[in-house]
């Protein structure tokens, strides 16, 4: 689990380049991403699977077919969230990076795309329980527990972003230093 500890060893590892901490960091969020799309593949296989060992028309085929679809959305959905805090960090000023993980950490959330990693295990474990005990009487509800999950972290995900994240990005004095510059050149421009 990345923390805060974690990502100041990181820092003071690369002699204090908060700039290169950033690059960690995003380079970390793409190498999740391309593991979320891998496991959301993953997660269609098993609901085919589970449609085949349903064959027979049942109100358990439709209850299994339907959790694992809930699941599948509310963790592309996280996807979504995730990325847009990702891109919101990528686009804040190096000096702010260290900053808004320490914000994170104390929230609970520790970094975006570590709550969509739980909720990516979340999901297939849900997929794994209904392919392996469909007829166990107590997966109905352990699946449905599990299908909230994911809500859950979605309502995480959102809470970081805007009390988190964009703050920084819209109201850092660094950024906003860095646009009155920006708005200033263009200024001169013909």
């Amino acid at each position: 689990m990345a923390t805060t500890h974690y990502w100041t060893s990181v820092l003071h590892a690369h002699g204090g380049d908060q700039e290169k901490l950033k690059e960690i960091v995003v380079k970390d969020a793409e190498v999740v991403g391309i593991l979320a799309a891998l496991v959301l593949t993953i997660t269609v296989a098993g609901l085919a699977i589970v449609d085949a060992k349903l064959a027979q028309s049942s109100w358990v085929r439709a209850v299994y077919v339907a959790l694992g679809f809930c699941s599948f959305v509310c963790s592309l959905i996280s996807l979504l969230i995730s990325s847009r805090l990702l891109l919101a960090i990528n686009k804040l000023h190096a000096k702010d990076v260290l900053f808004c993980l320490g914000e994170l950490d104390k929230m609970g959330a520790v970094n975006g795309y570590w709550w969509f990693g739980w909720s990516l295990q979340f999901l297939l474990f849900a997929v794994l329980l209904s392919v392996y005990m469909l007829y166990d009487g107590m997966c109905f509800g352990i699946s449905c527990a599990l299908t909230l999950l994911p809500l859950w972290t979605m309502y995480r995900l959102h809470k970081a972003h805007v009390g988190v994240v964009w703050p920084l990005v819209n109201f850092s004095p660094v950024t906003a230093a860095s646009q009155d510059e920006s708005s200033d050149s263009a200024s001169f421009l013909p």
